[in-house]
């Protein structure tokens, strides 16, 4: 099974919309799995992690000019109290509704625990490799990694509601190749491994039951979300999402 979405994007569509696969830029000759020892390739997006991280920067910011009330949208709002041991961040205080807050207050990353590894997390976010890899790699465990990747897909999301950033999230999604098979243009096709020789990807027909390289595609390859497991745990909740058997 995989998740489709009524939209290439997030933002709201017609009802009558035709349904088309949640696309996503994948490296297709990235592997799927690590058990066969070969070594995953480096997918980072440096783009992506730059923008993550200047937005990172902002929303933990120790400026003590205060942002508006996040509780009621005032900007009657003070400063509270100064950065301290036990609250490294500004709060304030809104003379509206009388509310304390800090900039991460009434955000997805409120509240994050091992603030010190976020930013070798956000250069892992836009990566083709497992929750259990990114855990392994900073040390952390699978939980707080998936946490994480849901915290920060719906902050991207009220980042940017057209989700253009949220689409380059990469890490622990598993990808569907798309497109027709060159014998007999069934759209059925899937990864089949590399070729023990070449190294070249290889993929399959489940139609007609033909393999193939990747360069007989012309090298290039289409494709989509087949598993999303911040969506599957309940994590995040996409919008418009159907499952499709």
């Amino acid at each position: 099974m995989c998740w489709m979405n009524r939209s290439s994007s997030c933002a709201g569509t017609n009802r009558k919309s035709q349904v088309t696969p949640t696309i996503r830029c994948f490296d297709p000759n990235a592997p799927l799995y690590t058990k066969g020892g070969r070594p995953l390739p480096d997918t980072e997006d440096r783009t992506f992690s730059a923008f993550v991280l200047r937005a990172l920067r902002d929303a933990r910011s120790k400026s003590e000019v205060p942002p508006a009330c996040p509780h009621c949208g005032s900007r009657e709002t003070i400063l509270a109290s100064r950065p301290h041991t036990r609250l490294p961040r500004p709060t304030f205080l809104c003379r509206d509704c009388w509310r304390r807050y800090n900039r991460l207050t009434g955000t997805p990353l409120a509240r994050l625990r091992h603030e010190t590894k976020l930013p070798a997390f956000v250069r892992l976010l836009s990566q083709q490799i497992s929750y259990a890899k990114a855990a392994d790699r900073l040390g952390v465990d699978y939980t707080a990694i998936a946490n994480w990747t849901a915290k920060f897909r719906a902050w991207f999301r009220e980042l940017d509601p057209t989700c253009e950033w949220e689409r380059r999230v990469r890490l622990g999604l598993k990808p569907r190749a798309l497109g027709a098979c060159p014998n007999c243009t069934a759209q059925a096709l899937r990864f089949y491994g590399f070729a023990s020789e070449s190294g070249d990807r290889r993929l399959s027909c489940v139609a007609c039951g033909s393999v193939f390289s990747l360069s007989k595609l012309g090298g290039e390859l289409q494709c989509a979300v087949s598993y999303d497991p911040a969506v599957a745990s309940g994590r995040l909740d996409l919008p418009r999402m159907q499952r499709v058997d």
